[in-house]
């Protein structure tokens, strides 16, 4: 009798972890809509964050490459804005006014600071003009899939730093039409008719991507569903993204010629990688990141006997990320 009883409590234990399981795979292959929902006066506060970096090293005698410093130049850009949606156009597109509430920027040029600005400090010493930037608002236009249709208007954000040059330099490169939308590639989703998916579904769209002197490169972004969990009665979508090279888009830059012939002088690796969590539930981007991570090597063929070989390295960093806040 005991022998049976302890069969039966076993055959329960399996049965209820084969329902546990059947259940889990049921939430992770049901479909959902990867799309923006908008309401004319939501509100809502995200922090954006954009970085770059590049270097040079050389390794081996300096005599060969007297000119070369391996002191890193790039920025960092943090900023949190609140977002008000004024009204949703004919294309389904939302007219979105973003208000700049904290800001933090930092740039450095070969190993030197040159700019450290934070506004939650009471003095700033290095980039104390970037303070007016604050309350400072422009305007967008997005569509469903997450694309800044139109950069509508940065009057504001401009006139801010108009009669000084170097600071309206740094505005431009910050808020230009291009950097503003750099911002929300990271979040990008499926075009309207193929959004309904679920997990193990994927979606692509290519990107050409500028690495300054190395030329462009074309890359293909391939991003598929990995989870649909539920969090706080909401159903949360976990999307990866990971981008190889784009033999159509290479062959068309080449036709423009934007691609470098000093490129072909190194050996190349890189990393292209990114993460989208969606709330289904909301239609909003909980989180949304992506890093670009390359290196240039070349080695100089002619080496002296005992002597390590001369090594040119040059490395590049992208990164960027979107978070809503509340």
């Amino acid at each position: 009798m005991m022998l049976v009883k302890k069969l039966n409590w076993l055959v329960a234990i399996i049965l209820c972890s084969l329902l546990l399981i059947a259940g889990c795979a049921t939430v992770e292959q049901k479909s959902a809509t990867l799309a923006l929902k908008f309401a004319p006066g939501d509100i809502a506060t995200y922090k954006a964050a954009r970085e770059w970096e590049k270097s040079v090293k050389f390794e081996g005698e300096k005599s060969k490459a007297p000119l070369i410093r391996g002191e890193k130049t790039g920025s960092k850009l943090e900023f949190t804005f609140a977002q008000e949606i004024q009204s949703i156009n004919d294309q389904g597109n939302a007219i979105a006014k973003n208000t700049i509430k904290e800001l933090k920027y930092s740039e450095i040029v070969q190993g030197k600071e040159i700019t450290d600005f934070d506004s939650s400090r009471e003095v700033n010493l290095k980039g104390a003009d970037m303070v007016k930037l604050i309350g400072k608002e422009y305007t967008l236009e997005i569509s469903p899939a997450g694309k800044v249709v139109n950069v509508i208007d940065t009057t504001q954000i401009m006139d801010t730093a108009k009669g000084n040059m170097t600071f309206e330099k740094t505005v431009k490169d910050l808020f230009s039409e291009d950097a503003i939308k750099s911002l929300y590639e990271a979040e990008a989703l499926p075009s309207a008719g193929k959004n309904k998916l679920q997990v193990g579904d994927s979606w692509s769209n290519t990107k050409a991507v500028s690495f300054d002197l190395m030329g462009y490169k074309g890359y293909e972004k391939i991003y598929t569903v990995k989870q649909i969990i539920r969090q706080d009665d909401h159903d949360i979508a976990i999307i990866e993204m990971n981008a190889i090279p784009s033999a159509e888009m290479t062959g068309e830059l080449q036709k423009k010629r934007a691609i470098s012939s000093l490129a072909k002088m190194f050996d190349n690796t890189e990393s292209y990688t990114g993460q989208l969590k969606f709330d289904i539930t909301s239609g909003k981007v909980k989180s949304a990141s992506e890093k670009i991570e390359a290196e240039w090597v070349a080695v100089d063929p002619e080496v002296e006997k005992d002597k390590k070989p001369n090594v040119l390295k040059m490395k590049t960093l992208r990164f960027y990320s979107l978070e809503k806040l509340d």
